[in-house]
């Protein structure tokens, strides 16, 4: 998990909505989810209060070239700061990479909403639309499984040149 999503967005459920935190909070640490950030380091120059995205020693990973050139790539606007703390999209952005470099990605997001992650989708990132999903039909496991089968997996250098949206 992302730390955009696990620090920032379920970090700031509001408190009429504890219950839901503290539900996905449990569920987070009995499934052993792993939240995890890129590795940078913090600027001086950042305002009071900004909230890093980055990780230092201990918390962060090096970030690949073709993970580097998927942030460039999918790069929000830092305009319109939401209550979390995060920009528009900031978090669905930071999800794309991770799909467009062999991570599979769950989204209950309608597949038409224009963004980050139907741009992955476009481009060959593994993106599950759980909106699609029928319990009725098949496990979880086998949708998950049958919504990428067939997709190379989408690993390796892009150039923004090369991608037509």
């Amino acid at each position: 998990m992302t730390k955009e999503v696990s620090a920032f967005e379920v970090a700031s459920i509001p408190t009429d909505k504890e219950a839901i935190r503290k539900y996905i909070e449990r569920a987070i640490e009995a499934c052993r989810i792993q939240v995890y950030s890129f590795f940078g380091f913090v600027s001086y120059a950042d305002p009071p209060g900004y909230k890093h995205r980055i990780g230092g020693w201990g918390e962060g990973r090096w970030v690949s070239v073709e993970e580097a050139r998927y942030i460039e790539y999918f790069r929000v606007r830092q305009e319109n700061e939401k209550g979390s703390g995060l920009f528009d999209n900031e978090a669905d952005a930071s999800l794309a990479v991770h799909a467009c470099t062999g991570k599979i990605v769950l989204t209950a997001e309608r597949k038409n909403k224009s963004g980050p992650l139907k741009k992955a989708a476009r481009i060959g990132g593994w993106i599950v639309y759980l909106r699609e999903y029928d319990p009725r039909e098949e496990s979880l496991r086998c949708f998950i499984l049958r919504s990428v089968a067939g997709k190379p997996v989408p690993i390796g250098p892009i150039n923004a040149e090369s991608i037509s949206l």
